[in-house]
């Protein structure tokens, strides 16, 4: 098993935290990018970074959002665990509709309770390739779990996006209309 060193501390290495007065979160990518294989285990040596993070960005008033971006956090089990490790109110997880490679509506619903933000995406893909995303759904999974966010539209697909959001985003104002 890695330990990671004493001192290893991703956030402070920043110079700062994106701080403005409209900013609420920061986004941490977590996983493949920190070197965890898929397979780390998830035991209290695995969230070192997460609590002194915390911490940090508690002093500035900012939520850490983890996302899940493969590697050790490849499983929304995985990302919530070490989430709950570290027991802070200043960390939670960036939920990203489109980062699931399998059983994409079960782990979003794993991770709803523990989203501090929201990014949807048109199109999500899984083990049967892609599909349009539902977003009617993911919004009743937020809404059963309290959800107060807000919901970003995160545009990935190759049509030119100055063409394609417009629609997207008139979707999304009737789901956010409808669910709230």
């Amino acid at each position: 098993m890695a330990i990671l060193p004493p001192n290893f501390n991703p956030l402070k290495r920043r110079k700062r935290l994106p701080v403005s007065p409209s900013t609420k979160t920061s986004r941490k990518r977590s996983g493949y990018k920190l070197g965890f294989p898929t397979d780390f285990p998830i035991t209290p040596d695995a969230s070192p970074a997460a609590s002194p993070a915390a911490e940090y960005a508690g002093q500035h008033g900012v939520i850490l959002g983890l996302e899940k971006h493969g590697g050790i956090t490849d499983k929304a089990e995985n990302i919530i665990q070490i989430v709950k490790q570290v027991n802070s109110p200043w960390v939670g997880i960036n939920l990203d509709t489109a980062n699931f490679k399998t059983r994409v509506y079960e782990q979003i619903e794993m991770i709803a309770p523990h989203a501090v933000n929201v990014q949807v995406k048109a199109m999500v893909r899984d083990e049967k390739g892609p599909a349009p995303s539902d977003w009617d759904r993911v919004a009743g999974m937020l809404v059963a779990n309290n959800y107060r966010g807000y919901l970003a539209l995160e545009y990935e697909e190759k049509a030119p996006a100055i063409t394609a959001t417009p629609a997207l985003f008139k979707k999304l104002r009737a789901v956010c209309e409808t669910y709230s």
